[in-house]
């Protein structure tokens, strides 16, 4: 089954974002408050913004579709835009796309799956992890760089017949996600982030790992309500759940870096 705690964070009901200030507005990896203050976003919308806030030419494909008045879930030559998309990351796979969880999980049950035991494998990019390499190589879902894209699930072919079509869903979603995912098979350099400060606190404890652009937190039994609140008091926002990754952002100031190696160094955190 498809657990939101495992994929996005759907609406913002969480305790800890009670804490978070009135965002004004976004830009690349950084969030600014209404009262004037300025946070790096390690969580990123759970990896759905892993491109940054505002990426390149989505804003461009929002409006298009908008101003052609294509907001109803209808028939639309962007669909077809969005599986060539798709194709680049997964030359081999086949596609369903649908429009949430519900919808999702549904499918799920139409092909034969017990979605009381399934856990579906998720794919994040730039995470250094082929996803055909996964125990579940067959079936997974790409965290993909929009935060209102629709659920795609990626099949092998063989697989496909069990599945129900693609949902319909709004142009303007599909279209900014088609957008997104070709972003994402374009640069490549996302994932070459590295901070040499940040790295030196990873290794120079047991208290974290790092895969790709994700640092993940070994401390099963981490008070992740204490970690959010102090992360966000030194101007960095993280996830509330428990098992989702920090990630990092692909441009920090030197003030930035030291700050986050320090946290991730400190014994405070855990």
């Amino acid at each position: 089954m498809v657990n939101q705690n495992d994929y996005f964070l759907i609406g913002q009901s969480f305790q800890s974002f009670g804490k978070v200030p009135v965002i004004k507005r976004a830009r690349g990896w950084r969030l600014y408050t209404q009262d004037g203050k300025r946070l790096v976003d390690l969580w990123q919308a759970g990896g759905a913004s892993v491109l940054g806030h505002k990426p390149v030419r989505v804003t461009a494909e929002l409006k298009s579709a908008a101003e052609r008045g294509l907001y109803a879930p209808l028939p639309t030559f962007y669909e077809e835009r969005l599986y060539k998309a798709l194709k680049k990351l997964f030359p081999d796979k086949v596609f369903r796309i649908y429009k949430d969880d519900f919808s999702l999980n549904h499918a799920l049950i139409q092909a034969g799956f017990d979605i009381q035991s399934f856990k579906i494998t998720i794919w994040r990019p730039f995470s250094g992890e082929n996803p055909v390499h996964s125990e579940q190589k067959n079936l997974f879902i790409p965290v993909l760089p929009f935060p209102s894209a629709p659920r795609t699930l990626v099949l092998d072919k063989i697989l496909q017949k069990k599945f129900p079509p693609s949902d319909l869903v709004s142009p303007v979603l599909v279209a900014c996600t088609a957008q997104a995912v070709n972003n994402l098979a374009a640069h490549p350099e996302r994932g070459a982030v590295l901070y040499e400060e940040i790295e030196t606190a990873i290794k120079g404890g047991l208290k974290w790992r790092r895969a790709g652009i994700y640092i993940y937190s070994m401390n099963s039994e981490e008070d992740c309500d204490r970690r959010f609140e102090l992360f966000l008091r030194h101007g960095f926002l993280t996830s509330p759940l428990k098992n989702d990754p920090l990630i990092l952002p692909g441009e920090l100031s030197l003030g930035e870096e030291r700050r986050l190696a320090s946290l991730l160094a400190s014994d405070d955190v855990n």
